[in-house]
């Protein structure tokens, strides 16, 4: 979920930002050490986890039965396979260009929402991962569990933030169980695919380079081609955007049906370019096309023993 411009008071939005800043100053320098001394396979695989997260944060799912759209959040398993703190600095990178470009998220809530989804996210898989696997539950069972309860307690932190911001209007709890009991029926099925999603990509990850995949995540599969990686995000992106384009959709992003409905406490500042229909279109379209060439391009280089620099 991205927090919007104008939801968060100035005073929680700096101290958010105050909050997040240590973290991605630490993923910065650690992510910079990374590049310098590391393969050009880990190299190779940084780059890729940075478009993933970028991509599929980007790609709205739709809910049957529900009427809305949502995301899967991707820094879960991406902290899994990389560090928690490598996913930071990436995640800051995707959510400011979606804030500026695609009206996802803001900039005075960029803080909070680098938070949830870039430390919250990645540390909590780790931790949960890390527990189930000492007491001996199998890679795969313990990296969906992971992955799957990281997810919702992204979104779980998201509405304590929007409760906090709220607070002065009405009781935490009031608006504590608003957001939730919207998200809820979103999340708990998002939680499950992103799950499933997660053990199927560090599944292809260890077929394909297992030396980038921790020991104990190690799990077998067929490879899967490159091809086919880059032309389903592709696919995914460009129909979302073409029902855009057709006004056709009947579907709403969970961010707008849920924000719509609650009091702001600033200004809501547009996107560079506005909320301009066709140029949102352009912009997704784009945007998919770019994500689905790299991830293409960067899954390939991970089959070669040696990645470009």
């Amino acid at each position: 979920m991205h927090i919007c411009e104008g939801l968060l008071p100035l005073p929680h939005a700096a101290a958010w930002w105050a909050i997040s800043a240590p973290f991605v100053l630490a993923s910065a320098l650690t992510v910079r050490k990374s590049w310098t001394d590391g393969s050009p396979e880990e190299r190779t695989l940084q780059k890729l986890s940075g478009v993933l997260i970028f991509a599929l944060t980007c790609v709205p799912i739709p809910i049957p039965g529900i009427g809305v759209t949502a995301h899967m959040c991707a820094t879960p398993v991406v902290g899994l396979i990389l560090s928690p703190l490598k996913v930071i600095f990436p995640t800051m990178v995707a959510l400011l260009i979606q804030a500026l470009f695609l009206g996802h998220g803001g900039l005075s809530s960029l803080g909070a929402n680098v938070f949830t989804l870039g430390v919250v996210g990645p540390f909590a898989a780790w931790t949960i991962c890390r527990v189930l696997l000492k007491i001996k539950l199998p890679a795969a069972a313990a990296i969906a569990c992971a992955c799957g309860v990281a997810d919702a307690l992204v979104y779980l932190t998201d509405a304590g933030v929007v409760s906090a911001a709220l607070a002065s209007k009405a009781h935490f709890m009031h608006w504590f169980w608003i957001v939730l009991a919207a998200l809820a029926p979103v999340q708990v099925p998002l939680a499950v695919l992103e799950s499933l999603v997660s053990v199927a990509l560090v599944k292809a990850l260890s077929s394909r380079c297992a030396s980038l995949v921790p020991g104990r995540l190690r799990i077998g599969l067929v490879a899967v081609p490159a091809s086919t990686v880059a032309l389903m995000l592709f696919i995914a992106m460009v129909l979302t955007s073409m029902q855009t384009m057709a006004h056709a959709a009947p579907y709403q992003g969970v961010d707008d049906a849920l924000f719509g409905g609650l009091p702001r406490s600033g200004q809501n500042w547009m996107p560079w370019l506005g909320h301009n229909s066709e140029l949102e279109t352009s912009f997704f379209t784009i945007a998919g096309l770019v994500s689905g060439f790299l991830v293409g391009t960067l899954w390939e280089r991970l089959r070669k023993p040696g990645a470009s620099k």
